[in-house]
């Protein structure tokens, strides 16, 4: 075995033209579709952090007949949804859920049904949510960027602004909690759930089915528990909750997003192995005399072939080893080309689940498309081989070589199809009326930092006068909802 492995190392070397031609072409494929696979594999396929993670959904108000959805949760829904918790099979986060960003509120057992263990100190517990509370938890990644990773800071107080707060834990790492567009918190404190009867609503509520239920289990017992809420109101007789699964809310575009590139990085791989196999086709009818004369001094065809596998095999490791390197050290600048929120919360990057595939894929590739021109090589008979030369080769391989070539052709044709159809219809997105200018508009979030009554709308006015006062504002607004900012409930619920 090793000295087939020398053998191999020694015909390429021997080749260095093709082996580079062959090592930088099938690194090319690799290489578009590992920084593709490193930013969908969060999105797509990688599980979520959490304790049974299939078990865990968000609620969300759906329109029955239409399908829309609303990204808001009434209070009313809520508190039928947790008195009746055990009939439906669900534990509820609570009425209160995500409040802001980077700071979020939860109830205290928000983390406890996502199954979320602390990386230092301890987790939420029921007397943290009290009236002016002052648990907090950071996020390892805050916790690491911002107090420099300091073990002291778990029970000590933090002062932000006007509130202090006391440090009782730090979040795990890579922690994707299910927050308002997939934004990260820096931050996450324990709420006081509203009273009774309270108007308004939470953004993207948790819950965590029972075991055993599947959501299109769950559902219909939510239906018959809210539907009394629902029927109070015209407007509102065919909105309900909807389980939804997490997903749909952390990547609310990343996911579409994610499969279309997805699906055109591995075009560009099967481009790339196409091109390495008809290299190795070619290279196989060159050596087709060696190969006779090896089989000739008795060489069976199993050891004719080792070498030609561990020769695909180095092809296939060196392209995904330099694909690695240059999507490593690349990876910021191609970040930077996709949508932010298209991967929103995920820890994206080439990390040992992005290797491993990427070697996979290379090891894979070499061996796999090495097997038709290796096996062309030793089924025919001794005779033929040591006849052979580089004339006949060529044309006893056309009948193999053309349909391949042909192959790559149309797949190239669809790739270039499909990329043109997918640029115009984003074009086409782009140019969509909005409804209004938004030349020049911008929008800023203004947090309430805990402030009710007269001294919010003093902090809300020392804004618009600060505002004002700028030479480049022509002009100063504000709404409590904005364009593409999510909806709410309608009031008549209550």
């Amino acid at each position: 075995m090793f000295d087939d492995l020398k053998f191999a190392w020694r015909r390429l070397r021997n080749a260095p033209g093709f082996a580079a031609a062959a090592i930088l072409t099938l690194a090319l494929a690799i290489g578009a579709n590992t920084a593709i696979f490193s930013i969908a594999d969060a999105v797509l396929f990688r599980p979520l952090p959490y304790k049974n993670a299939d078990q865990v959904d968000v609620i969300l108000m759906r329109n029955r007949v239409s399908g829309q959805r609303s990204t808001m949760v009434s209070f009313a829904y809520l508190e039928a949804l947790q008195d009746n918790a055990r009939q439906i099979g669900l534990s509820v986060s609570g009425p209160d859920g995500a409040e802001s960003v980077p700071v979020m509120q939860a109830t205290p057992n928000y983390l406890e049904i996502l199954g979320v263990r602390p990386y230092r100190g301890r987790t939420f517990q029921p007397s943290d949510a009290r009236e002016g509370g002052r648990a907090a938890m950071l996020t390892y990644e805050s916790w690491r960027k911002r107090f420099g990773g300091r073990e002291d800071i778990v029970g000590r107080p933090l002062v932000l602004g006007a509130r202090t707060f006391d440090i009782v834990g730090i979040l795990p790492p890579k922690l994707m909690l299910p927050a308002i567009f997939g934004t990260k918190p820096d931050m996450v404190t324990a709420a006081l759930p509203p009273s009774r009867g309270e108007k308004g609503g939470t953004f993207y509520p948790i819950v965590r089915r029972d075991a055993g239920l599947t959501r299109e289990q769950v559902q219909p017992r939510i239906d018959v528990v809210t539907q009394p809420i629902s029927s109070r109101n015209p407007r509102t007789v065919n909105t309900g909750p909807s389980l939804e699964e997490v997903r749909s809310v952390m990547f609310p575009f990343g996911r579409p997003i994610m499969r279309w590139l997805f699906a055109a990085s591995m075009l560009v791989l099967l481009i790339g192995c196409a091109n390495l196999a008809n290299m190795l086709l070619a290279r196989s009818q060159r050596h087709e005399r060696e190969t006779g004369l090896r089989m000739a001094l008795g060489a069976s065809r199993l050891r004719v072939l080792r070498p030609l596998l561990f020769e695909s095999a180095i092809i296939g490791l060196s392209g995904a080893v330099i694909a690695l390197i240059v999507t490593a050290a690349a990876f910021d600048t191609l970040l930077k080309q996709v949508p932010r929120g298209a991967y929103g919360p995920a820890p994206v990057g080439v990390d040992l689940r992005v290797v491993l595939i990427a070697l996979g894929t290379g090891l894979v590739a070499g061996l796999l498309f090495a097997v038709v021109p290796a096996w062309r090589s030793v089924r025919r008979d001794v005779q033929t081989l040591l006849q052979a030369h580089h004339a006949g080769g060529g044309r006893r391989g056309g009948r193999l070589g053309r349909p391949m070539v042909a192959a790559q052709v149309a797949i190239a044709v669809m790739l270039i199809f499909g990329a043109a159809v997918t640029a115009r219809a984003f074009v086409r997105i782009l140019r969509v009326p909005l409804g209004f200018d938004d030349a020049n508009v911008v929008r800023l979030v203004v947090s309430a930092n805990g402030l009710r009554g007269e001294a919010l709308q003093d902090q809300y006015a020392a804004i618009f006068h600060t505002l004002a006062q700028r030479t480049d504002i022509v002009a100063v607004g504000a709404a409590g909802r904005t364009p593409f900012g999510g909806s709410a409930p309608d009031e008549g619920v209550q």
